[in-house]
C-alpha cells in the first residue's frame, strides 16, 4: 500500500510516497480503508520534530513512527478475532497519538480506541474536518461537566479546538465568549 513516509525530522520536503506492507488486524483489532485523513497541527509538529519533549515519545533522533497521521475516517474492511463492536462495512472516524499511522491506504486500530461509527447522513469530508478539534473539545467539556445556561470563555476561538468548542457549547445552550485574532473569525458564531 502507499504511505506518506519519512526517515528524518523536517518539513514537508522530508515526506515521500512509499510502498509499505498492508497491515493485517490481529485479535481485537480492525483495519480501516482510509477515505480521508487530515494534516493537523499535531501532525505537523510530529513530522518536524521541533519540540524535544515530543521526541521522548516520537523518537529522539529519528522518527519512531515513520508514517505520520493522527486522525482517520474510512470504512472497516477487515476485523480480527474477538471484535464485537464493529463489522466489515462500518463507516468510522478516529483520533490517536500517532501510534496507528493514518496517512496510509489502510490503518489498523484496536477495537477499544477512539474509533467511532459515523452516521450514514454525515459525509467523510465533513467528519474529518472536525475530528481533532471536536475530539479534544468533547474531552475537555466532559471533564468540567458543562450544562445549559453556563457562561463559558473560549480562549482562542479560531483554531480547530476553539471553533469546535464554540459550536458544541452553543449547541448545549451555553453562553459563549471567545477571544480571537483576525477579524474574519467572527463568522464562527461567538
Amino acid at each position: 500500500m502507499k504511505a506518506a513516509y519519512r526517515e528524518i525530522y523536517g518539513g514537508a520536503e522530508v515526506l515521500e510516497w512509499r510502498e509499505i506492507p498492508t497491515p493485517e488486524p490481529s485479535a481485537n483489532e480492525v483495519r480501516v480503508k482510509v477515505v480521508y485523513t487530515s494534516v493537523n497541527r499535531a501532525d505537523s509538529e510530529v513530522v518536524m520534530g521541533n519540540y524535544w519533549l515530543f521526541r521522548l515519545f516520537t523518537g529522539l533522533f529519528r522518527p519512531k513512527y515513520p508514517v505520520p497521521g493522527a486522525d482517520v475516517c474510512g470504512i472497516i474492511d477487515k476485523i480480527g478475532a474477538g471484535v464485537t463492536q464493529f463489522q466489515v462495512g462500518d463507516r468510522v472516524v478516529g483520533l490517536n497519538d500517532n501510534s496507528h499511522p493514518t496517512q496510509v491506504e489502510y490503518s489498523v486500530w484496536p477495537e477499544k480506541s477512539s474509533l467511532r461509527k459515523i452516521p450514514s447522513e454525515v459525509s467523510f469530508k465533513d467528519i474529518i474536518a472536525c475530528a481533532e478539534g471536536g475530539y479534544y473539545t468533547l474531552n475537555f467539556i466532559n471533564k468540567v461537566n458543562m450544562k445549559t445556561g453556563d457562561r463559558v470563555m473560549v480562549n482562542g476561538g479560531t483554531g480547530a479546538i476553539g471553533s469546535s468548542a464554540i459550536q458544541i457549547l452553543k449547541q448545549m445552550g451555553c453562553t459563549v465568549v471567545a477571544t480571537r485574532g483576525p477579524s474574519t473569525s467572527s463568522s464562527f458564531g461567538a
